[in-house]
């Protein structure tokens, strides 16, 4: 277990040198990271759609708990086959095994946005889901780290994004450009299909 948790500490800052451990990993710890990013996948749209002001508190966050693992789940899976079938258009070498593994483990990243939740539900309660957070009204300090969270959360989503790239380099053999068009390409194709035919915003902001 000690060696796990190295091997994970390592994976979070150097994806590629770690790859060989991801792959070889269980295949219930990337269904516990694709559970954990839906949650966290989940509360973020609550907030880009102002949950808080339009919803009550703290049922849409239990709701939030027991829906956002299947939604998380469902997501890596549809994700991660795009991304797969599309890398396979430009003779990408990964498996698809592969590409769905290394895309749930990347998610571990993401959802380092879990750890600033309790410090934001101490401060802001329900109000953390509103895009106008009431309770830091009149406060210079609560403005203070609602912004210093605002930071953190934009680094931690340009550290996702950097390792998802990584991770389709190392097991695609793409150059960083081939990596990062086939995100792009990928995530445009579930934000579109979800919006138009489904009315949702899938996009993991």
């Amino acid at each position: 277990m000690v060696m796990f948790k190295k091997n994970i500490l390592n994976y979070l800052f150097r994806p590629n040198d770690e790859m060989d451990s991801v792959l070889s990993s269980q295949p219930y710890w990337s269904i516990l990271w694709a559970a954990l990013f839906g949650v966290t996948f989940l509360g973020t749209q609550v907030f880009v759609m102002n949950g808080g002001e339009r919803y009550a508190f703290p049922e849409f966050f239990i709701e939030i708990l027991y829906k956002g693992p299947i939604i998380g789940i469902l997501f890596c899976g549809i994700y991660g086959t795009t991304v797969f079938l599309l890398a396979k258009l430009i003779r990408g070498e990964g498996s698809y095994l592969a590409t769905l593994t290394s895309y749930a483990w990347s998610t571990l990243i993401y959802s380092g946005r879990l750890l600033l939740v309790p410090l934001q539900l101490l401060l802001f309660g329900g109000d953390m889901f509103s895009k106008v957070t009431v309770a830091s009204d009149g406060s210079f300090i609560l403005i203070t780290i609602y912004i210093l969270v605002v930071i953190v959360d934009i680094l931690l989503l340009g550290w996702f994004i950097r390792t998802v790239v990584l991770n389709t380099m190392e097991i695609h053999e793409f150059r960083w450009w081939q990596s990062l068009l086939i995100h792009f390409l990928s995530i445009s194709m579930v934000w579109w299909t979800s919006l138009k035919g489904l009315n949702i915003l899938f996009f993991p902001v």
